[in-house]
C-alpha cells in the first residue's frame, strides 16, 4: 500500500471508519496529498444506529481535520452544517460540499 499511494498525485478516501482508517494513516504518514469525502454522518442522528467506537472516531476525525486545516468534502450542505455546528464555527475554507448530479433528460 505504501508504494501504491506514492504513485498518485492525490488520494481520494470515501468516508471514515474501520476500512478507511488504515488508508488514511498511511497517506498521512507518507505525506501524500489526500482528500476525504463524507457520505453522511453517523454520530449526530439517533436514527442512524452505529457503534460507539465509530461515533467517537468520526467526531475525533472531524476535530482533527478542522484543527489541522485538512480538506474535507461532504455530499450535502446539511452534513457540512452539522459538522460545523459540532465544531462551533460557521465556515471553514477547507470544508466543502461537492454535489453530485446528473442530467435526467434523455439523450437527443
Amino acid at each position: 500500500m505504501k508504494k501504491i499511494v506514492k504513485e498518485y498525485e492525490i488520494i481520494h478516501i470515501h468516508g471514515v471508519g474501520a476500512l478507511t482508517a488504515a488508508v488514511l494513516e498511511i497517506v498521512e504518514k507518507q505525506g501524500c496529498n489526500h482528500v476525504v469525502t463524507l457520505h453522511g454522518l453517523v454520530g449526530f442522528d439517533d436514527v442512524v444506529k452505529a457503534p460507539l467506537w465509530l461515533i467517537q472516531y468520526e467526531k475525533a476525525f472531524l476535530r482533527s481535520t478542522f484543527k489541522n486545516k485538512k480538506w474535507l468534502t461532504f455530499v450535502s450542505s446539511g452534513d457540512r452544517r452539522v459538522a460545523q455546528k459540532y465544531l462551533g464555527f460557521e465556515n471553514s475554507p477547507c470544508f466543502r460540499v461537492v454535489s453530485n448530479g446528473c442530467d435526467t433528460k434523455p439523450n437527443a
